[in-house]
């Protein structure tokens, strides 16, 4: 395989990874809401409830995008992927070098 068949399979490894870790933290916001709303003793209609479930709809996608970067540095440098994978993107200037 050669260095663009692995970015590609990394990709869509960590892909499924984050897609995975995010709905885990979505389903564990959503139970911390459902079981702070039943317990509370706050009316359904507050005004409160409304700004934690736009919370725990925020919260989840940032913590995602922190534990994604820390595993995905982390197998990266323990696994010592970068000299085994390639930008699949060239962009201008990286371009006119390959071709002199």
């Amino acid at each position: 395989m050669n260095k663009k068949v692995n970015t590609l399979i990394y990709m869509l490894v960590a892909t499924l990874i984050n897609l995975l870790l995010m709905a885990v933290l979505y389903i564990a916001a959503f139970i911390a809401y459902a079981l702070f709303i039943s317990y509370s003793g706050i009316d359904p209609e507050s005004p409160v409830l409304i700004l934690l479930a736009l919370v725990c709809f925020i919260v989840p996608v940032v913590l995602a995008f922190i534990i994604y970067s820390k595993i995905a540095g982390w197998a990266i440098n323990r696994f010592n992927l970068e000299d085994k994978m390639e930008s699949l993107f060239t962009f201008g200037r990286r371009r006119r070098n390959r071709e002199d």
